[in-house]
């Protein structure tokens, strides 16, 4: 695999899959005020202690909930194996059969109203990059439950 290769999936991973990119970020962001708040509780000024208590849970509270969504979306590793999986199909035959992706839509992807995201985000990117959104968006018409839109 190339460094080329290897930098888009990582990039379908953690930035194409908007659920994940959100987690990421939440996940991140929640880190350096913990540390800050750890920081407030040894040092010797005077500080509101509720008012720090009320700051940490919530910081702890985000990172939990990050953290809950990263290992659902498995860090976004459905997002990619669908992408791969749509690009190859694109290469074989050139288009992207509408009745292929209701297909998987249907039988392969969790097609719940929020479940189904990651692996449709994976087919979504494939049919934006080879400029197929019409089959996907008549698949998805069709038969997805999905609610969280695709962008």
């Amino acid at each position: 695999m190339s460094l080329t290769e290897k930098v888009e999936d990582a990039y379908i991973q953690v930035v194409g899959n908007r659920v994940t990119a959100a987690a990421t970020v939440a996940k991140v962001s929640s880190a350096g005020p913990l540390g800050l708040f750890l920081e407030s509780l040894f040092s010797t000024e005077q500080t509101n202690p509720l008012l720090t208590v009320a700051y940490a849970t919530g910081f702890v509270v985000t990172s939990l909930i990050a953290t809950g969504y990263l290992m659902e979306t498995k860090c976004g590793t459905r997002t990619q194996q669908y992408y791969r999986r749509t690009e190859k199909h694109i290469k074989k035959y050139n288009q992207l059969k509408p009745r292929v992706v209701e297909l998987w839509m249907t039988h392969t992807t969790e097609n719940q109203a929020t479940y189904g995201y990651c692996q449709q985000q994976g087919i979504y990117l494939a049919a934006k990059k080879h400029g197929q959104l019409d089959a996907f968006y008549e698949a998805k018409r069709k038969v997805s439950r999905v609610k969280i839109p695709h962008f």
